[in-house]
């Protein structure tokens, strides 16, 4: 599915006349269940960024020990005569540890400053889903009279805070894309096609190694990482009839899922419009905002504008439809700092070469 504008992306799956701002009582219970669902996956996400930072922080931790232990073995032999060679010895043996361990500082530093920054933003991205959430409890309250605690009519939000969500919210949106890219390639034949591909590069690769000593430590390390990812691959190709009906599934769930963001994304968009009172801040600023990101491309997103600089987008300040689109990660781009645009392009060559 080739979508150009960032606001089609909810649009392509369901139209007005399927849709309805006002769920009746039993299509709310199916909403609350899929927030409930989605709500428990990204916050299992979370966890997990917690456990790979709290492993990067483990092993600073420890080399910070190691450097300053060899730091002080340094000093212990200063005091010593050059003319002794042991002394000569040990000190161009320490210094070499240290500056290896000073090089995998510099290696784990930057893994933990990824991971805080994953493990950060997917905490906003709980965040969010726990406070779209109170939508469905607001919801239920005027609707069906229920008497629900915690509900955003009740707490106030800032208008920086609101952004904050709304790219969640949109970000969450592109997972769901990529995670539905994902089943559609692997049912009709796409993503066998490109495993295929990484298959036989690595078979020709093996292939070579097989011509060359195998006592040489280069080999024998290249092979057995190849063999991992042929391994891997080829796991991967399985497509038994368990596997395809589980697909089909979650292909299907997917619709579900889309329709509880197209939900949460129409009350999002409403809100600075039609219950103002409940934002705090520049609300006004955060209007035109929206405007202006009337008819946003995926590029555009992309290239993290904040208001897009081009000819279709200029003068849409006053009037214009409220924007779709607003994705920015912190931190480094690409699929890594939590952003799917740059996995969004790459499955985009995929479904090429495939074709």
């Amino acid at each position: 599915m080739d979508v150009e504008s960032a606001e089609e992306l909810l649009d392509y799956v369901f139209t007005e006349k399927d849709f309805s701002l006002k769920p009746d009582h039993a299509e709310y219970q199916k909403l609350t269940r899929i927030m409930v669902i989605m709500t428990q996956f990204y916050r299992r996400g979370s966890e997990g960024k917690k456990a790979a930072l709290d492993k990067e922080v483990s092993r600073l931790n420890t080399l910070d020990q190691d450097a300053r232990m060899i730091e002080e073995l340094l000093e212990s032999i200063r005091g010593y005569s050059l003319d002794y060679p042991k002394r000569l010895e040990y000190e161009k043996s320490l210094k070499q540890s240290l500056e290896e361990v000073e090089k995998l500082r510099r290696e784990v530093r930057a893994e933990e400053k990824k991971w805080r920054e994953l493990y950060e933003w997917s905490c906003k991205i709980v965040e969010t889903m726990d406070w779209i959430g109170g939508w469905l409890k607001e919801y239920s309250n005027t609707e069906f009279k229920t008497d629900f605690e915690s509900v955003p009519e009740q707490q106030p939000l800032s208008v920086d805070l609101y952004r904050i969500y709304k790219r969640g919210l949109e970000e969450i949106t592109y997972n769901l894309q990529e995670s539905q890219d994902f089943f559609d390639a692997s049912l009709d034949g796409r993503l066998t096609k490109y495993h295929q591909v990484n298959r036989d590069m690595i078979r020709a690769q093996l292939a070579v190694l097989e011509r060359y000593d195998g006592e040489s430590a280069y080999r024998r390390a290249l092979e057995e990482s190849l063999l991992k990812d042929l391994e891997y691959i080829e796991s991967h190709m399985e497509m038994g009839p368990r596997v395809v009906r589980v697909r089909e599934k979650m292909r299907e769930m997917h619709q579900d899922f889309f329709a509880l963001l197209k939900w949460q994304r129409e009350r999002m968009l409403r809100l600075p419009f039609e219950a103002r009172h409940k934002l705090v801040g520049d609300v006004e600023g955060l209007q035109r905002e929206l405007r202006c990101r009337s008819g946003e491309t995926l590029a555009e997103v992309m290239d993290y504008r904040l208001v897009p600089d081009d000819e279709h987008s200029r003068g849409r300040s006053e009037g214009g439809e409220v924007g779709r689109g607003e994705l920015e990660c912190p931190g480094s781009k690409g699929e890594e700092a939590g952003c799917p645009m740059e996995a969004a392009v790459e499955k985009l060559k995929i479904h090429r070469l495939c074709e």
